[in-house]
């Protein structure tokens, strides 16, 4: 599993006290400048902030005060779960609009009277409306047709394309070269996706086409003649080759463009001045196309991921060739590259992004001590240990942003190391490893730790004991974590900053221990498959207070005790998917104040219900969902793991957590 390790240095959040709000005086907070306003905020800067708000917040944002009414009604971006037409009275001046693919509800109804709407991503919505929507910009939805003058469009067809002269950007596919003329005259195109086994490459009908930035083909034969007539495009900063034939040329890499013919090929990349990053994924590359990328003293990023013939011989240009000074990024995962390639990487002095991930025969990392200003380093399925890892590492990274290591081969002395080098990380996932309870002690030295993932390990109960000593964790996760009862989770009381605790799949959790949470600041709680969550449960958990979300998938509930939910005045997100409850639980939780969606699927209610403010999705509606491509499931999936993938799909789109 991939593990992402943040090494940016932020400062310690602190937990201002809450303040009663006063409308009749300036708002203020707690920060390293005590008489700061919040009214120093420029419209732009709430804005900003309200994009990371659900629906919900936004609603009661516009209850604070007049100036953030009048904000919330310029609010440019809105991202929703169901397209509500009355949304549009409180938010006119809406230009991008987001709505859950998984709605099964026509968006006309709001998108008509978004006068301004210039992006638009959603799951369904009618042809005729979408024939009026002459401001639109950029869609996002499967099986209509595109508006005219949308700039933004991905089709397998290029029929009727010469209508949309404001085009921009276009994903094609299946196209041959005889369809090029059409595309040559969308003279406004920055952006050209081609993807096709037919097309050969004949581009000299695009001259035209003179504004082109970025150019992606993938499996395609392509030509020598295709690569000559790439001067038809000055501008060109990104060119991708993915699977594609690359011809080689019989005169040597150094030879000058002014002695060769339109047959030579691959050569005439040189002589795009302009270009700043080539891609050739999972293509046949030689040393003469390694070569020809020595002498490119532009390029700024390579990627040869999945080249199968790439090896450390290939690599042997980067070592005296003019790239040597100036390439940033170098993508070569996934290849053949060993610890002897390295030793040629090393060479390139202002490199900041490697990926070296996949690669079997790399065992020593020494050689990456030479790489002074590197920022990101990806190892993942690299077999590191903490010698290795203290080898490649004598003085801690500098510069060092984002590690990416495979967890499954981290064990307590490895996470140790990691833990030392790197004190400044943000966030760690652990998924799969071999760490124990005692060896998260360690993670006590990332003094800014936010996230930590332990999900199937064989952690147990002691693990609360470390973590209480992070006070600057958010998330924790101990998915099918089997040695995990909840027993002693009380003690994470001092972590005021906790909003996610994450037991799907811990089957031994007891139904006590959600007690013990009462305390907690937890705003989403997942204990789908529990099965000892029963009867009392409901009791218990009325007593988190400050409780939003909340996933009971797979648990023993039922009806009995369910008027104490009343009581979790915050409640928004629940699920009871495959549990025992009836229309009665509905009809409860429909009584609490904030709540907006509840999952019922495979469960004993019976009834189907249509509110505005929530949705409830019953055995019906499910039916409904599945049979929706953009819902289908893999079969191998566990029935708690796509509940707990349900709740992490809610939580993205309503909260961007």
């Amino acid at each position: 599993m991939w593990n992402w390790f943040k090494s940016s240095p932020q400062p310690q959040q602190t937990n201002s006290p809450s303040l009663e709000q006063n409308k009749s005086h300036t708002i203020e907070l707690t920060t390293f400048h005590e008489n700061w306003s919040i009214n120093n905020l420029s419209e732009d800067d709430f804005h900003k902030v309200f994009g990371y708000l659900s629906q919900k917040d936004l609603m009661k944002c516009r209850l604070v005060c007049k100036t953030w009414k009048d904000y919330l009604k310029t609010l440019p971006e809105l991202t929703v779960t169901e397209p509500n037409s009355k949304l549009s009275s409180l938010f006119r001046e809406i230009k991008r609009l987001n709505v859950d693919p998984s709605s099964e509800m026509d968006c006309s109804a709001l998108v008509t009277r978004l006068s301004n709407l210039t992006s638009l991503k959603c799951g369904k919505i009618s042809q005729d409306t979408l024939n009026e929507l002459y401001t639109l910009k950029r869609l996002e939805c499967p099986n209509v047709i595109p508006p005219y003058g949308v700039e933004q469009i991905v089709s397998e067809s290029i029929q009727n394309i010469r209508k949309y002269t404001s085009l921009t950007s276009l994903q094609i596919y299946n196209i041959t070269d005889s369809d090029i003329p059409s595309i040559g005259k969308l003279t406004g195109l920055k952006k050209l996706s081609i993807s096709s086994k037919k097309f050969v490459g004949k581009i000299e009908d695009m001259i035209d086409v003179s504004q082109l930035t970025s150019l992606e083909i993938s499996n395609a034969p392509l030509g020598p003649e295709f690569y000559y007539n790439l001067y038809l495009f000055p501008y060109l900063v990104f060119i991708g080759f993915t699977r594609c034939h690359l011809p080689i040329s019989g005169v040597s890499a150094q030879t000058p463009l002014s002695q060769l013919s339109p047959s030579d090929g691959f050569i005439y990349l040189a002589g795009c001045n302009s270009l700043r990053y080539l891609y050739l994924n999972e293509s046949e590359v030689t040393n003469y196309h390694l070569d020809v990328l020595a002498r490119m003293d532009n390029l700024l990023g390579i990627s040869l991921k999945g080249c199968p013939t790439l090896s450390d011989y290939s690599l042997t240009p980067f070592k005296t060739g003019p790239i040597r000074k100036s390439l940033e990024e170098l993508n070569i995962s996934d290849t053949m590259v060993t610890h002897i390639g390295l030793q040629v990487i090393a060479r390139l002095k202002y490199l900041r992004v490697l990926d070296i991930s996949h690669c079997d025969g790399i065992k020593i990392l020494s050689p990456l001590n030479s790489l002074k200003y590197l920022e990101v380093l990806r190892l993942s399925n690299v077999h590191i240990n903490s010698d290795t890892l203290q080898d490649a590492f004598r003085i801690p990274p500098k510069y060092l942003q984002q590690l990416l290591v495979d967890a499954r081969p981290i064990d307590d002395p490895l996470l140790t190391v990691i833990c030392s080098k790197f004190p400044n990380l943000v966030s760690v996932n652990l998924k799969e490893s071999q760490i124990t309870s005692r060896g998260v002690e360690a993670l006590q030295m990332v003094k800014y730790l936010r996230y930590v993932d332990f999900s199937k390990t064989s952690v147990d109960d002691q693990v609360f004991e470390y973590l209480s000593k992070i006070t600057s964790l958010e998330t924790i996760s101990f998915e099918d974590c089997q040695n995990i009862s909840g027993e002693g989770v009380h003690v994470l009381e001092p972590l005021r900053g906790l909003r996610v605790l994450n037991f799907n799949g811990c089957k031994n959790f007891s139904e006590y221990s959600l007690k013990e949470m009462e305390d907690l600041s937890v705003e989403t709680l997942r204990v789908s498959g529990a099965n000892q969550i029963g009867m009392e449960a409901w009791k218990y958990i009325a007593q988190i207070e400050q409780l939003k979300r909340l996933d009971l998938s797979f648990t023993s509930v039922e009806d009995n005790g369910i008027q104490e939910m009343l009581k979790s005045k915050w409640l928004e997100v629940i699920y009871l998917r495959h549990t025992k409850i009836t229309d009665k639980s509905i009809e409860t939780l429909l009584c609490c104040n904030l709540i907006r969606k509840i999952d019922a699927r495979e469960t004993n209610v019976k009834k189907q219900y249509n509110f505005a403010n929530c949705i409830v999705i019953t055995k019906d509606s499910s039916f409904k969902q599945n049979t929706f491509p953009v819902q289908q499931q893999s079969t191998s999936h566990s029935s708690h793991s796509s509940s707990s993938e349900s709740s992490e799909d809610d939580s993205e789109i309503e909260n961007k957590e």
